[in-house]
């Protein structure tokens, strides 16, 4: 008796973790289609995860060295969240389970970068990429970089070694970016 098994899997960005999300085993000896699914139970974020999210915010403002305030990092994750945010919903707490982890993710990603953290080629990428939705200007200097000096044209064009060089360069371009300007 063979056993089909469906998996809903979701990648946390920056660590790899998997989640697994809802196992369906349909038995081939019932010759039945599978069900389809139950819709998952509307999870919200409790006021617990909504505190893990505030420290970790807090935890990024720290780490930037004053570069960016928690109100930044809040306004980035809202349009993360496509433009869901916290303060869009009832109690501050009801972003759904997904919601939750993708914030969580996208935090946690930003605040290794910015304590200067070892990432995997797809979280130095995504890191890059958030920096260039924040500070628009960025995206130029960062693809002018990789054109000049490594004759790419893409990030993922990048050897793994350029794409750190390229990361490093954004990231000492998005600190310069917050500096007062001298007149």
């Amino acid at each position: 008796m063979s056993n089909k098994t469906n998996i809903k899997q979701s990648i946390s960005a920056g660590n790899g973790n998997v989640q697994i999300g809802q196992v369906i085993l349909c038995g081939s000896a019932t010759r039945a289609r599978c069900p389809t699914p139950p819709a998952p139970a509307k999870e919200r974020m409790t006021i617990e995860q909504r505190a893990e999210l505030t420290h970790i915010a807090l935890q990024i403002e720290l780490a930037e060295e004053g570069a960016v305030d928690a109100g930044t990092v809040w306004k980035a994750l809202c349009n993360h969240l496509n433009g869901r945010g916290l303060e869009d919903v009832r109690d501050n707490t009801e972003l759904s389970h997904e919601q939750y982890w993708a914030a969580r993710s996208y935090l946690d990603g930003w605040l290794s970068c910015a304590r200067g953290e070892s990432l995997p080629r797809t979280g130095m990428i995504r890191e890059i990429m958030r920096m260039w939705g924040i500070r628009g200007g960025l995206r130029y200097s960062t693809l002018a970089l990789c054109e000049h000096r490594f004759g790419k044209r893409t990030l993922a064009g990048l050897t793994e070694w350029q794409l750190r060089a390229a990361l490093w360069v954004t990231v000492a371009d998005w600190r310069a970016s917050f500096l007062p300007t001298s007149e």
